[in-house]
């Protein structure tokens, strides 16, 4: 008998958009004592969570927040990675919808930060347990 598991694909898209967007630091969280003064905006990529269809996939609610000292700047960075992930192919993501949240912006209290979030749900495939 085979038996499938959940993979994690925040690694693997992070690792990707990385590769798109070669400007921001992209993680997943922030940086030690980051705050917007001292450093460059940049985006943290989490998985929200979604079912989970077995033996196949898992649909991940994939939420993008860019980080920054001011708010074009931080909506533009998470618009341009929410449509690098809708329109390209993570390895390990076998589907991610072309229906994404709008963007939403606010402000960190604990740094000053602005930030901007888009939530997009991508599906992944299982892997065989080893």
């Amino acid at each position: 008998m085979t038996v499938r598991i959940q993979i994690d694909p925040m690694p693997a898209i992070r690792e990707w958009l990385r590769g798109q967007m070669p400007g921001p630091w992209i993680r997943d969280s922030l940086p030690t004592n980051w705050n917007p003064t001292t450093g460059p905006a940049g985006l943290i990529i989490s998985d929200d969570g979604g079912p989970a269809e077995y033996p196949v996939r898992t649909k991940h609610t994939v939420r993008i927040t860019a980080w920054g000292n001011d708010k074009p700047t931080v909506r533009a960075l998470a618009a341009e990675a929410a449509g690098r992930l809708v329109a390209g192919r993570p390895p390990g993501i076998v589907h991610t919808s072309k229906s994404a949240g709008a963007v939403l912006d606010a402000r960190d209290p604990g740094t000053g930060a602005h930030l901007a979030s888009v939530l997009i749900t991508s599906q992944a495939r299982m892997k065989d347990l080893p």
